[in-house]
């Protein structure tokens, strides 16, 4: 049983933004925070982007495993190891020097994570989603009400994907699910999706 995953929009939200603003400018034309047509599932290229520094800005000072952040989802490298054992050499994990409002150095090394497989998956029959008036895609922050109903055939052995017509929402395995949840990341509102 697949999962649509979205920050989880409870009051807690760790907010960061990057130190370095000649890193969102290189970022930005592929890092939208919810834009769907910015996030192409192609990997960014590291020796033009350089060193990512990041700062957070809420008061959180012990980080989870897995974090939503403002740009892109942030993964210890525990959990950057478990996505390459199920699917390794897919996806794109940017090391990150992450600091910590007060200006210490959070414990441990993160990544920002680049989803690299794009699908077109949605049932567009039986899923019960919003439709965006301006385009051809659907708007999704975590609603319990949505219905994702995805196309198996087309998702396959997927463990962590993007969808090209979903804004708002990503996707992963049961299996990463299950390793995501039992790590106590909290930070993330899961959708249970279903395969047609």
């Amino acid at each position: 049983m697949p999962y649509g995953f979205c920050m989880q929009h409870d009051g807690f939200i760790v907010k960061s933004e990057f130190e370095d603003d000649a890193v969102w400018q290189t970022l930005r034309p592929k890092v939208g925070a919810l834009s769907t047509p910015n996030v192409d599932g192609k990997p960014i290229d590291l020796d033009v982007l350089g060193t990512v520094r990041f700062k957070i800005t809420s008061s959180h000072q012990d980080l989870e495993p897995m974090f939503p952040t403002k740009h892109r989802n942030a993964v210890s490298a525990e959990i950057r190891e478990f996505i390459e054992s199920i699917e390794p050499g897919v996806h794109q994990f940017i090391p990150t020097d992450i600091n910590l409002q007060d200006g210490s150095k959070a414990s441990g090394q993160y990544y920002l994570v680049n989803i690299c497989n794009q699908l077109d998956a949605v049932d567009d029959v039986r899923s019960e989603l919003n439709k965006s008036v301006y385009s051809n895609v659907y708007i999704s922050v975590g609603n319990p009400n949505d219905r994702f109903i995805l196309r198996q055939d087309v998702v396959g052995e997927k463990s962590l994907w993007i969808d090209s017509r979903v804004v708002g929402v990503e996707f992963m395995s049961d299996q990463l699910h299950d390793a995501i949840t039992s790590s106590n990341s909290s930070r993330l509102a899961f959708i249970k999706a279903e395969f047609s």
